[in-house]
């Protein structure tokens, strides 16, 4: 046990170490930049991480009043929501809202600086008790570093998710099988890109790995508590969650409930004891700009097939949810690993749930694959091998040849379609592939 740790502890120096260099390199982390300010400007000013609601009036007077004494020199542009606010976001001491064409050549030069987060992706949009994982290293003085930290934080947790997703079913690992297994989870184009940009989505998807062991054990109390956590990213597991609270209680398994319910009161609570409205504040942020919100059809309505494009959503909406109700409350199977390949639909099919898909959250097919993959070697052993590699091959060719460092940015339409189509499409049909095993097939050989 102790070679162990002293070996971890080794891996875990050599990561921060290697990822110190990759930042020198590749500067990037929006996601870590915005929760990493926020941190440091609540220990700091003890202010609220979502300026941009308290500056939401003067910005709008502004804007009128910029537009009233420029008269015809100046055709008023539309408002969308985000502009001036994510970059007054950005930085915590600016107080005046930003009026177009009055940049400055300084404020240019700030723009250009690799370590500052893009306008897009630099506000803080997470629930208040996440600043509880960033405080500690907002008391590092250095930047990078602690970046660096944050990032081999997350390949632990993707290398755990890598070893628990494999152990769900019983089959002997060949050490060269792991090995590609654990490649794969640490170095496909959504794991990269995720560690590089620091997402607390690995973090959520490490709770839910967490969820399903322990709920596979029996342990149902470390699965209330994991299941509470998974919501520091609640955009990625919201769906998930829910369907395992109301499965945990029709099957009189309680305690999850209670234990979820109990960890999360204590996270609000807390937080609503530092700044006693920030629930309503992010409520106000989340849906004007969520995406992924299925209660957000603001963005639907700017386009001119608004009403289509409404009418699509909700009827794809619709269609998942009915087919998660018939995979978790209709299918009746004794299976143990029943639970386990349920939660994995659920988690893959969650990303397709909303007004747009989230590429970034097709790292929650990684479990599927690798469950899927487990099952192909339990079956036929060495036979399985031109068919794992050329699954893995694929999954990874796919992804980097059509991600962002490719066409240069995670909103190209190329981007959006593999990442946030195909290839949670392609973790579906393997999950598919294997619920005849799961459904049909004795366990008695794969528990």
């Amino acid at each position: 046990m102790i070679i162990l740790v002293v070996l971890v502890i080794l891996a875990a120096i050599g990561l921060t170490f290697g990822n110190l260099q990759l930042l020198k390199s590749n500067q990037g982390g929006e996601d870590f930049q915005a929760h990493l300010q926020a941190a440091r400007v609540f220990l700091d000013q003890g202010t609220s991480p979502y300026p941009q609601l308290e500056s939401e009036e003067s910005l709008s007077t502004t804007q009128e009043s910029s537009t009233q004494t420029e008269g015809v020199t100046r055709t008023p542009t539309p408002e969308f929501a985000g502009a001036a606010d994510d970059a007054q976001a950005t930085d915590p001491q600016v107080t005046q809202p930003v009026v177009p064409g009055t940049t400055t050549e300084e404020s240019n030069s700030q723009v250009q600086v690799g370590t500052q987060p893009s306008a897009e992706n630099s506000t803080f949009r997470s629930p208040l008790y996440v600043l509880l994982v960033y405080v500690p290293l907002a008391l590092i003085k250095d930047p990078d570093l602690a970046h660096a930290i944050w990032m081999t934080t997350l390949e632990l947790l993707l290398i755990y998710v890598g070893f628990a997703s494999v152990r769900w079913i019983r089959w002997n690992r060949p050490l060269l099988i792991s090995f590609l297994l654990m490649l794969y989870t640490l170095f496909t184009y959504t794991s990269f890109s995720s560690i590089l940009n620091g997402s607390m989505s690995i973090f959520s998807l490490a709770c839910m790995v967490l969820v399903i062991t322990a709920m596979k054990r029996g342990q149902d109390e470390i699965a209330g508590i994991a299941l509470a956590l998974s919501l520091f990213s609640p955009e990625t597991a919201y769906v998930t969650v829910l369907f395992l609270l109301v499965w945990s209680v029709i099957n009189n398994r309680r305690s999850v409930l209670f234990w979820f319910l109990g960890v999360l009161l204590l996270l609000v609570g807390f937080s609503m004891l530092l700044i006693p409205d920030w629930v309503p504040q992010y409520v106000r942020m989340m849906f004007p700009i969520g995406g992924n919100n299925p209660g957000n059809a603001g963005i639907l309505a700017t386009s001119g097939f608004g009403g289509i494009n409404l009418r699509l959503t909700i009827a794809k909406n619709a269609i998942l949810l009915i087919v998660l109700v018939v995979e978790w409350f209709v299918v009746r199977t004794r299976n143990p690993l029943r639970l386990v390949w349920v939660t994995l639909l659920s988690m893959a099919l969650s990303i397709w749930i909303g007004v747009n898909v989230n590429p970034d959250a097709s790292l929650f097919i990684l479990p599927a694959v690798l469950f899927a993959l487990s099952l192909f070697y339990a079956r036929w052993k060495e036979s399985s091998y031109p068919t794992m590699s050329l699954v893995l091959m694929l999954l990874f060719g796919l992804g980097w040849i059509f991600s962002s460092f490719v066409f240069g940015s995670t909103d190209a339409m190329p981007v959006v379609i593999m990442n946030g189509i195909v290839l949670p499409g392609l973790g579906v049909l393997l999950l598919y592939w294997s619920r005849w095993w799961i459904l049909y097939s004795t366990s008695q050989n794969l528990e």
